[in-house]
């Protein structure tokens, strides 16, 4: 896989900055 954003899962949680990881968080991919 590739590792799109690296930070403190709280962050990537409430706020990713990359909309990829904010649709792997939601579910759209993976």
């Amino acid at each position: 896989g590739e590792l799109i954003e690296f930070n403190s899962v709280k962050k990537i949680f409430t706020n990713p900055s990359d909309e990829r990881t904010f649709g792997y968080i939601s579910g759209r991919f993976g």
